[in-house]
């Protein structure tokens, strides 16, 4: 937050190598967090983040949170986990279905905090269109939740009305042991080169 507020000051020049830039800048800070605090395990976190710039968005993550791109009631982008499920399924050894039970759902391989530093996997650079609509969570919020409900309720109310309702579904999919329920989204509203 601190690098935006202070990078941010009109338009960033290179809004992917920042937003990489920033991702390592937090994970030194966690390491050194948990360094000073002399903590026997050093936190873990994994990471999405996106910027709106002169009618483009950029994004990046790390580990499994993730960044959908929904375009006229339609996935039209999203991140891929760094995860063991996602490599299995990369490899054909189990299909999208099995990784939703799969003992392994749980295990990244990569995140900010981790002994080695992450992997920061940027986008490529993409045109908004009025009625885009992003989502970026974590896996609390999007594990119980299929891509094409979310499409189709993206398609049948606004993120103001949808998100609430989207957050207690998961939460009671979750159950008890709900942790990492987390989201953020926004539609698109605007085309001028000012936002």
């Amino acid at each position: 937050t601190n690098r935006f507020q202070q990078e941010a000051r009109g338009p960033l020049r290179r809004p992917l190598e920042f937003l990489e830039s920033a991702f390592f800048s937090a994970h030194r800070a966690i390491v050194s967090y948990a360094d000073t605090n002399r903590m026997l395990e050093c936190p873990r976190t994994t990471c999405v983040a996106c910027i709106f710039q002169n009618g483009k968005a950029y994004w990046a993550h790390s580990g499994d949170s993730r960044l959908y791109v929904f375009r006229d009631g339609k996935l039209a982008a999203n991140t891929i986990d760094h995860s063991r499920v996602r490599q299995l399924i990369d490899a054909k050894v189990i299909t999208e279905t099995d990784a939703l039970t799969h003992p392994d759902r749980n295990k990244i391989y990569n995140c900010l905090g981790g002994v080695l530093p992450p992997i920061v996997t940027p986008s490529a650079e993409w045109q908004l269109q009025v009625g885009d609509t992003f989502m970026l969570s974590s896996d609390g919020f999007w594990a119980p939740l299929a891509i094409p409900e979310l499409a189709q309720r993206v398609r049948q109310q606004t993120v103001m009305d949808l998100i609430p309702d989207l957050m207690a579904q998961a939460r009671k999919a979750a159950g008890e042991d709900a942790d990492n329920l987390s989201v953020i989204a926004a539609t698109w509203e605007r085309q001028d080169q000012e936002a």
